[in-house]
């Protein structure tokens, strides 16, 4: 039995986080292209639609002025 603590104890730390950085930065890296395929997949479909006529109405304002209370009506005026 010529296992000393290192092997024991700290070579499957050491591997486990080896492994871990490893993992991390390869799903990272998944995360990158999936993302910027989505991005292309966007930004392909908003040329698509600025084309048609009906992209480029401006939506219609539905703002109203707010109504004001007789408390704030009498301290500004």
């Amino acid at each position: 039995m010529g296992s000393s603590a290192f092997e024991i104890i700290l070579v499957p730390v050491l591997w486990g986080t080896f492994c871990g950085i490893v993992a991390g930065m390869a799903i990272l890296a998944v995360m990158n292209a999936v993302e910027a395929l989505v991005d292309r997949l966007g930004r392909r479909a908003r040329s698509i639609e600025a084309v048609r006529p009906a992209a480029r109405v401006a939506p219609r304002r539905t703002y109203r002025p707010a109504v004001r209370s007789g408390l704030s009506r009498g301290a500004y005026g």
